[in-house]
């Protein structure tokens, strides 16, 4: 069978990841691969763990100097790594 009209590729995996449920994943993933741009290169230096659950970031740092810096700047944080996905998906983040 033929169809009669073409899909772009780049649209038939959007619809599968949507249909699929798999966004939240890809985007978990996604985090850690930007948390370099997105946070900076002294802080994604000092960070010793990334983990994301019910729309927090929980992020681990070694210098306590930095903890405390990120503590003022995560607001701004949650609002580029939410532009970089494209959608809200990080509501907050959680320094430890």
């Amino acid at each position: 069978m033929r169809r009669s009209e073409t899909v772009k590729l780049s649209d038939l995996i959007k619809q599968s990841i949507s249909v699929n449920k798999l966004e939240d994943g890809i985007d978990k993933v996604r985090i850690k691969t930007i948390w370099n741009d997105v946070a900076g290169y002294h802080i994604a230096k000092a960070t010793t763990e990334l983990h994301v659950s019910n729309s927090s970031l929980f992020v681990s740092l070694n210098s306590s100097i930095l903890r405390s810096e990120l503590m003022l700047i995560r607001s701004e944080l949650i609002k580029r790594i939410n532009k970089e996905l494209g959608r809200k998906f990080i509501t907050e983040i959680i320094v430890r």
